[in-house]
C-alpha cells in the first residue's frame, strides 16, 4: 500500500499540470510582452536620440546665424555712415560746381560788357 500512494506521489497529478501549463503559458506572455516593450523602449530611445541631435544641429545653425546676423548689422551701419558722408561730399561738390559756373558766366559778362 505504501509503494502504491509513493508511486501516485511521484505521478503528477493532473490539477498539477494544467497549473504547470497555466503558469508557463502566462510566462511566455509576460515574457513576450517584455521583449515587444523593451523593443519599444529602444526604438523611443533612437528616435529620442535622433531628435536631440536634430536640436543640437539647429541650435548650431541659429547660433551661427545670429553671428552672421550680427556681422551684416554691424556693415550696415558701417554702410549708412558712408553713404551719410558721400551725400554731405556730394552736396559740396554740386554747391562748388555751381559756383564755378556763376563765376564763369559772371567773368564772361565782364568781358563781354
Amino acid at each position: 500500500e505504501q509503494s502504491q500512494q509513493r508511486q501516485q506521489e511521484q505521478q503528477p497529478k493532473k490539477g498539477n499540470l494544467k497549473t504547470t501549463t497555466a503558469a508557463h503559458h502566462e510566462a511566455k506572455s509576460i515574457t513576450n510582452s517584455l521583449e515587444r516593450t523593451k523593443s519599444m523602449m529602444k526604438s523611443e530611445l533612437e528616435r529620442v536620440s535622433h531628435v536631440t541631435e536634430s536640436i543640437a544641429n539647429d541650435g548650431k545653425t541659429i547660433h551661427d546665424t545670429k553671428l552672421e546676423h550680427l556681422g551684416i548689422k554691424d556693415a550696415v551701419r558701417d554702410s549708412r555712415g558712408s553713404l551719410g558722408a558721400l551725400k554731405r561730399r556730394e552736396r559740396e561738390e554740386r554747391v562748388v560746381f555751381w559756383s564755378a559756373v556763376v563765376f564763369f558766366y559772371l567773368v564772361v559778362g565782364y568781358i563781354l560788357w
